[in-house]
């Protein structure tokens, strides 16, 4: 049987649509986002139990920051966020991430307590001084406490995280002399995985 003028017109532009859509599909499942880290998620194995596709990107510096662990968290302990300074010579370092967008309601989950996911934040990558605008997560105002230290345990995930990513020692050398406190409860869920993590990656003396 013969075929239809007008169907054989139409079949390169039905083949076309079809390559467009899976070509639009593809796409979409490869879809990403750039995540800056700069507490206990530095440390590769913490961030990938919580997100399996993120990857190592780079060192980037926030300058006008500083790390504050006054975030109130449930255990009682100051956690990790950043604070504005008057100085913008003031540079905090950290780790970018590229983590597949349907990880992003996971990393939402964890961090989501206390905390607002900002995707406008803007950082510059060490390696070619490039501006990039990324996704953090910042504590929300009511959650801060300036008289929160941090347990030790927790302060060791960021020191094995900053330590793995190679950071300035300067800037290691400060994390360290940062005062942290001890966990009054060792059989802590928390705790006990840090230092579970810590020992399986390698950092356990961070």
């Amino acid at each position: 049987m013969e075929r239809c003028p007008l169907a054989q017109a139409a079949a390169p532009l039905l083949d076309s649509t079809k390559r467009t859509i899976r070509a639009c599909a593809t796409i979409h499942c490869m879809a990403t986002f750039t995540y800056f880290a700069y507490g206990s998620n530095m440390l590769l194995e913490r961030l990938q139990k919580r997100c399996k596709t993120a990857s190592f990107l780079g060192l980037a510096v926030a300058h006008g920051y500083t790390l504050a662990f006054s975030k109130k968290s449930k255990d009682g302990s100051g956690k990790a966020t950043i604070a504005r300074t008057a100085n913008d010579d003031t540079a905090l370092y950290g780790a970018l991430y590229e983590i597949d967008l349907k990880d992003r309601a996971q990393l939402d989950r964890h961090e989501g307590f206390g905390y607002y996911r900002t995707d406008e934040f803007v950082i510059k990558r060490a390696d070619n001084n490039v501006n990039l605008t990324v996704t953090t997560y910042v504590a929300n105002h009511s959650k801060i406490d300036h008289n929160l230290m941090p347990y030790h345990w927790y302060k060791k995930l960021i020191l094995a995280g900053a330590r793995q990513k190679k950071l300035p020692d300067s800037f290691i050398a400060n994390l360290e002399a940062r005062r942290s406190v001890h966990d009054p409860c060792p059989e802590r869920t928390t705790r006990k995985e840090a230092l579970a993590m810590l020992k399986d990656s390698g950092w356990v003396d961070a």
